[in-house]
């Protein structure tokens, strides 16, 4: 794997008197943020040979509203991702035998594993370790398999609002 990406859901309604968090929908704001997520994905040259979504409703209704501007070899939704730690998350991008993988999924885990992957120097570096928000993307290259990541892009939602 050469590329990763880790997408945040977009954000959310507050947890319902039900607390059923699973289930907890995009809030209108989310709703109009993750295509904006999705064609700024597409311009900076994404296309993911798979994607991996949550299937918790937030996430698969992010993927729903971005994916139509990212050609996305295979999507799969994945229950092992619903607030799976950092380490979860690594493990299921690098048990792809491809070149680029999305993760679309939760904090902390995915702030966890953000953290995780900088080498240190990268311009946007500080920005992710602050804070990773609903609606937001890191994406992160090597050269080859072997070698450090390094954060190529780092897109926060409020970054594309008008």
């Amino acid at each position: 794997m050469l590329e990763l990406v880790l997408i945040r859901h977009a954000k959310t309604l507050p947890p319902g008197v039900d607390g059923d968090d699973h289930a907890r929908e995009l809030a209108p704001v989310g709703r109009t943020d993750a295509p904006r997520i999705g064609a700024e994905l597409a311009r900076r040259g994404v296309a993911p040979d798979v994607m991996l979504v949550s299937d918790a409703r937030r996430c698969r209704e992010t993927w729903q509203l971005l994916a139509p501007s990212l050609d996305i070899g295979e999507t799969r939704f994945e229950s092992d991702l619903y607030l799976a730690p950092a380490e979860v998350l690594l493990q299921a991008a690098e048990s792809e035998s491809v070149a680029s993988v999305a993760l679309i999924a939760h904090n902390p885990g995915l702030h966890d594993l953000g953290c995780a992957l900088l080498a240190g120097d990268e311009p946007a570096a500080d920005a992710l370790r602050a804070k990773f928000p609903p609606g937001s993307a890191a994406r992160f290259t090597r050269a080859k398999a072997s070698s450090s990541w390094r954060l190529s892009d780092f897109i926060l939602a409020r970054d594309l609002r008008p």
